[in-house]
């Protein structure tokens, strides 16, 4: 009983504190733990997590890739993420990528399976289209909701030090369920970054994110490459503001990040997430 009431409790935090107007979940937020300990900046990072942040930098990986990670987020089971991830090049500058995400547990479950497809029209300019699954499943007998929309996203490098990226999800803005005179619909979410390296060792990384809702959110991250194995990372997102660190290890063709970022009401949610390249 008192886990269900923490768990009440927290969600009903969430709602006053992070939303205005609210809309559906499904909410793109980034996934992997490199972009988390960065406070959540992603889109114009280019690695394999753009399989779930922005595929458009998909095409620049030509090498197969599967990677996973997993979030406790607030330290509730309940409220915990989880994916797999793929990357399968074609051709020279393009490439597919599979996505499957989970939130939540058995009485409340919410799932995406996103499937993309990239093209690099240069060494400097990229795009992606995804088609997404959605479906949210609640306990009891209450029932589920299958929906379908999409995602798109793109990819610059402007010079050798600075890259920007943008993506824009359910665009079509995808109506949920409707109860009497209400309707609800899963976000559009649109989403700015850059990343800028100040040297082969360190890079800033800065994103803002726009629901049409609600104010925009920016999020800033520092990468420090220590050695040819070991990163280590840190970062910050305003609106309820929140603070991220973190670490990362390669080894040969695995790439090992954890995270944790800590809201300053609900706490800490770590990360964890692994990378393979075939």
């Amino acid at each position: 009983m008192k886990l269900h009431k923490k768990l009440v409790f927290c969600l009903l935090l969430l709602f006053v504190f992070t939303n205005k107007q609210v809309e559906a979940s499904h909410d793109p937020t980034s996934r992997g733990a490199r972009s988390s300990a960065l406070g959540g900046s992603s889109v114009a990072i280019s690695d394999f997590w753009g399989v779930f942040n922005n595929s458009a930098v998909n095409a620049y990986t030509r090498k197969i890739s599967v990677g996973a990670y997993f979030e406790n987020r607030y330290l509730l089971k309940e409220l915990s993420y989880r994916g797999l991830g793929l990357i399968i090049p074609v051709a020279e500058k393009d490439a597919f990528g599979l996505s499957v995400q989970q939130f939540g547990y058995s009485q409340y479950l919410e799932s995406k399976v996103g499937l993309s497809y990239s093209k690099k029209f240069s060494e400097s300019f990229a795009a992606g289209l995804q088609f997404d699954y959605l479906n949210t499943s609640i306990g009891e007998g209450l029932g589920s909701k299958n929906l379908f929309t999409f995602e798109f996203g793109l990819y610059s490098k402007f010079s050798k030090k600075l890259s920007v990226g943008f993506t824009a999800f359910n665009p079509a803005r995808v109506k949920l369920n409707s109860y009497n005179d209400y309707n609800e619909y899963v976000s559009i979410v649109f989403k700015l970054g850059a990343k800028y390296d100040f040297s082969d060792n360190l890079s800033l990384i800065t994103e803002v994110e726009k629901d049409i809702l609600n104010s925009p959110i920016l999020r800033i991250g520092l990468d420090y490459k220590l050695s040819e194995m070991f990163y280590v990372r840190g970062g910050l997102s305003t609106g309820v503001v929140s603070y991220s660190f973190g670490m990362g290890m390669k080894v040969k063709d695995f790439k090992f990040d954890i995270a944790t970022s800590v809201h300053q009401v609900l706490g800490a949610s770590p990360q964890v997430s692994l990378q393979y390249t075939f």
